[in-house]
């Protein structure tokens, strides 16, 4: 045990160290004052996941925000999908989502980023067509190629 703690008060990056409840001792909640990088996660029987999902939670978030700012999006396409985009950039796609207001020439809309060009196209095409109300079909229609 003691050279278990030793190693873990090394640890430079941030650690989840589940603890048994019933093996826990006074040495374990030192290393953690002492070690910031150390999250102790006390169980009884069985690791709880939602506990273990808010311990990531600010790791998760922190890279999140470290992505967005890093970020440097272009959209090439008059259509391009979130997850397209964020495989293409090795990002996440709430990064990409985030960073997605900083487009100028794209508007998001829902898991798409939409060229406004094209969007200001579509309605003039839908105005000129069918008017200002009109039935769905009729709109299809109007904007088939």
């Amino acid at each position: 045990m003691k050279r278990k703690l030793e190693k873990l008060s090394e640890v430079k990056a941030p650690f989840i160290v589940a603890v048994d409840e019933e093996l826990a001792c006074d040495k374990l909640a030192r290393l953690q004052s002492t070690n910031p990088n150390i999250r102790l996660l006390y169980y009884e029987g069985k690791v709880s996941v939602r506990e273990v999902l808010a311990l990531l939670q600010p790791f998760a978030e922190a890279e999140v925000k470290a992505q967005v700012s890093d970020l440097k999006l272009t959209v090439e396409k008059p259509i391009a999908t979130l997850k397209e985009l964020a495989e293409a950039y090795n990002v996440s796609e709430e990064s990409v989502r985030q960073a997605a207001g900083k487009i100028e020439t794209h508007k998001q809309i829902g898991g798409m980023l939409v060229e406004k060009k094209l969007l200001e196209a579509m309605k003039a095409t839908l105005e000129e067509a069918v008017g200002s109300e009109a039935p769905l079909t009729k709109a299809i229609e109007a904007l088939k190629p």
